[in-house]
C-alpha cells in the first residue's frame, strides 16, 4: 500500500487528517506530507498521548500541524448545548463567504491571517467571489440587510444569499 501511495503522490499529500485518536497514526499521518502540507490530528488524541514526529520538517519543508484541544467528550457535550441554546454565538465568527470558486484565496486568507475568523464557502453558488463581511453592504445591500445588528452573519442574511444568487427553483 505505501509502494502505491509513493506511486501516485509522489511527493505527499498536501492536506493529511487524522481522524483516529490514535498517536501512532498521527507520526505515520505525519510522513506522508509534501512540503508545505496540513497535518490536521482531528479526531484529537487523548491528553498525554504522544507520537514520534521529527519536527524539523515543520521548518525544512513548511509542514503544519494542527490538532484538536484535548477537550474531555462533557467539554464538547457542553460547547454543543451551548451553540443549540444560542448562549455561544457561532456566527459571530463568520468572517468571508464565498462560493466554490473562492475556496483557495479563502484557506489562503485565513492562513496568512487576512481574516481572523471562519470563511464560509457555498459550493452551490461557483462564482461568488470572496467577500469579507465588513464589505457585504457595497456587494450585496440586500444581503447585508439581513445581517445581526452587530454585523455578524445570521441564517437570515445566508437565507437572502442564496435566495438572490442560485437561479429560480435551485434546490438551497
Amino acid at each position: 500500500m505505501e509502494a502505491r501511495l509513493r506511486e501516485l503522490v509522489p511527493e505527499g499529500f498536501d492536506d493529511v487528517v487524522v481522524t483516529a485518536p490514535v498517536g501512532a497514526l498521527a507520526g505515520q499521518g505525519f510522513d506522508y506530507l509534501a512540503p508545505g502540507g496540513f497535518l490536521n490530528i482531528f479526531a484529537g488524541v487523548p491528553r498525554g498521548t504522544t507520537a514520534e514526529i521529527d519536527l524539523s520538517s515543520v521548518y525544512l519543508r513548511d509542514q503544519h500541524i494542527v490538532g484538536s484541544s484535548g477537550s474531555r467528550v462533557v467539554d464538547l457535550q457542553d460547547t454543543l448545548e451551548a451553540t443549540e441554546q444560542g448562549r455561544l454565538a457561532t456566527n459571530r465568527a463568520v468572517a468571508a463567504i464565498g462560493g466554490i470558486n473562492a475556496v483557495r484565496e479563502g484557506l489562503e486568507g485565513v492562513k496568512t491571517g487576512r481574516f481572523h475568523g471562519k470563511v464560509v464557502i457555498f459550493p452551490q453558488l461557483e462564482s461568488l467571489d470572496l467577500i469579507p463581511i465588513d464589505q457585504l453592504r457595497e456587494q450585496l445591500p440586500e444581503v447585508a440587510d439581513r445581517l445581526a445588528p452587530d454585523g455578524s452573519w445570521t441564517r437570515e442574511a445566508e437565507a437572502a444569499l442564496l435566495q438572490a444568487l442560485l437561479p429560480e427553483g435551485h434546490p438551497a
